[in-house]
């Protein structure tokens, strides 16, 4: 969906963009940084994802939660 453009549910191409300003959604990483999970939402149907969008805060979440 996000990079698509498409609901992959419904089709639709109203895709809306909601960052953690909204209400935050964040992954704990360490005591000092969080990562911001972005959300992705269609107008259409209600169906949403959520993404990392950069590389580094993915690795850092891989670092910490790869090896449970």
């Amino acid at each position: 969906m996000k990079n698509s453009r498409r609901c992959p549910k419904c089709e639709s191409d109203n895709i809306i963009r909601v960052d953690s300003s909204v209400k935050p959604t964040v992954i704990p990483v360490s005591w000092i940084k969080d990562v911001e999970v972005v959300r992705y939402v269609c107008g259409g149907c209600g169906y949403n994802e959520e993404w990392i969008e950069d590389q580094d805060d993915i690795k850092a979440v891989a670092g910490k939660f790869s090896h449970q």
